[in-house]
């Protein structure tokens, strides 16, 4: 065989096999974009408390009613409940607690005060 022959063989060959490679990947790229969105969408569906961080985060607040329940359930929480700078401790007796301060029509922003180990220590309503 000629040595441009030979050369011919070698380029066809190099060019296919990087073809091929191409090919591949691209199959291999769509079918792991595929699965990520998949999970995404179940992961959404399933569980509606767990946020993705690829989504853009929204203002999260509650009614004065859900502020109240909160204050009710103090001791199934388990921390203490700040609302508007008045402090409620978590050995409260629900039953006997002044709630009238808490308008219901209101929106508060909950935010989650957490120790270094995560645990909850401070739900804080503004």
């Amino acid at each position: 065989m000629g040595e441009n022959t030979r050369s011919a063989l070698y380029v066809s060959f190099a060019a296919l096999t990087f073809v091929t490679v191409l090919y591949i990947s691209f199959f291999l790229f769509k079918t792991v974009s595929d699965t990520n969105e998949m999970t995404y969408k179940m992961t959404t569906q399933t569980d509606k408390s767990i946020t993705s961080t690829l989504k853009i985060p929204t203002n999260y607040t509650v009614s004065g009613a859900e502020v109240r329940q909160s204050i009710y359930k103090i001791k199934d929480i388990g921390v203490d409940i700040v609302v508007n700078g008045a402090t409620f401790p978590k050995t409260l007796d629900p039953t006997l607690v002044n709630v009238s301060g808490i308008d219901l029509n209101k929106k508060y922003t909950p935010t989650y005060v957490r120790d270094t180990k995560g645990n909850l220590t401070l739900l804080r309503f503004n």
